[in-house]
């Protein structure tokens, strides 16, 4: 197309170029030809032209690259663009490639900055997934360890001893049992029976030591009877069973998740 976009402009008329572009423009857009993407830009008619080229290869990364390089006033072609850089950014975080999708969004948020715009849209901000996060089943505050209130404990603690007159060590000192907002009690393990916050028991009798980013040590529920526990418990009791370990329950959590 581009050889015969060439020729066009130097050879015909006008009113003969007018209409060829025309219908070059629409039958790039009818075959997803990002050679089109020279007549009608990003923008606009551009927009059909990658979702149809999308759709044909599910190349997301090409229409994602090219997108973040000429955001669109248009609001409807801005929210197909942030879908593609969405699906982009999620595509990445998949196959762990984290430095590689910062580096994205910091390109991304610096072009948009340096026209004027916000460093995430509006449109990023509504298709996005937010965050999930634990809260206390009494005062709904999330249990994010605040570093205010670990200060607070650590202080008090340093300050109270045990009965030997030594101060608490400083891994017990960051575990909680309790909501640090209300002091409410922390959910238990439906197999352990112990409240979050608490080190994991072994089957031989250990205690496993409570390390930061130990996946074995969170807890895991299921989203549809709520019941939950360490993540190293949930996994040896489905390990072998298929319901839920709470009695009463009948809930296939295994099958359903």
């Amino acid at each position: 197309m581009n050889y015969r976009v060439a020729a066009a402009l130097r050879y015909l008329d006008d009113s003969s170029l007018t209409r060829y572009l025309l219908w070059a423009g629409r039958l790039a857009v009818r075959r997803g030809d990002l050679d089109g993407l020279l007549i009608t830009g990003v923008c606009g008619s551009g927009r059909l032209i990658m979702q149809t080229y999308v759709d044909n290869t599910a190349d997301v990364q090409t229409a994602a690259l090219a997108s973040i390089f000429d955001p669109c006033s248009d609001a409807a072609a801005d929210e197909t663009a942030e879908k593609w850089i969405y699906a982009y950014r999620h595509m990445l975080n998949k196959w762990r490639m984290f430095t590689t999708r910062c580096l994205f969004d910091i390109a991304h948020g610096n072009y948009r900055q340096s026209k004027g715009l916000l460093r995430v849209s509006e449109v990023a901000k509504k298709i996005a997934i937010p965050p999930a996060d634990i809260r206390c089943m009494f005062c709904h505050q999330s249990l994010d360890h605040d570093p205010s209130h670990r200060k607070n404990r650590q202080m008090r603690g340093a300050v109270r001893g045990d009965s030997s007159g030594m101060s608490t060590p400083p891994q017990t000192r960051l575990l909680y049992t309790h909501c640090p907002k209300c002091n409410g009690k922390l959910p238990r393990c439906v197999v352990c029976r112990m409240k979050l916050g608490t080190p994991v028991v072994a089957s031989d009798g250990d205690v496993s030591e409570v390390l930061v980013g130990d996946f074995s040590q969170w807890f895991s529920w299921c989203q549809t009877c709520g019941h939950g526990g360490h993540v190293s418990h949930m996994q040896s009791w489905f390990a072998t069973h298929s319901e839920c370990p709470v009695p009463a329950c009948e809930c296939e959590c295994e099958q359903k998740h």
